[in-house]
């Protein structure tokens, strides 16, 4: 599957396999906020990269390695603006208000990985926040 697709709803019928189409797109949308809050001052550290391992392997119960593919896949689709919205919307469709704050201290945790939240990072922190009614 294309990278670009990942946000889009599944296409199938079984619901067993729609229901884990949404739980890995729902990672995929998180994975992606946290990426482009790392991206969003032009310098990704380290520090932020292994957070949002950290944050992603606690937060879903995965392994390191399905860590990285939802950080692969994000670092892909945060190239497209549109597809930040996109994940801000499929989180904002599918998650309870504190699954939404969740999201909102995963992302501050990205942003004081490398020790400074610099003014574009605490811009797309007020965005998020604003975008998922907070």
């Amino acid at each position: 599957m294309d990278p670009k697709d990942y946000l889009l709803p599944p296409q199938s019928f079984d619901r067993e396999e729609e229901e884990k189409s949404l739980a890995f797109r729902l990672q995929v949308a998180v994975t992606s906020l946290l990426c482009e809050m790392a991206h969003v001052d032009d310098h990704f550290d380290k520090t932020e990269f292994e957070r949002i391992i950290q944050l992603t392997v606690h937060q879903f119960q995965i392994m390191d390695d399905e860590a990285e593919r939802l950080r692969e896949i994000a670092e892909v689709l945060i190239q497209n603006k549109a597809k930040v919205d996109q994940a801000l919307d499929t989180v904002n469709e599918h998650f309870s208000l504190e699954q939404k704050k969740k999201v909102s201290e995963m992302a501050s945790a990205v942003a004081e990985a490398d020790g400074v939240i610099d003014k574009y990072e605490q811009f797309f922190l007020n965005y998020l926040k604003g975008r998922l009614g907070l």
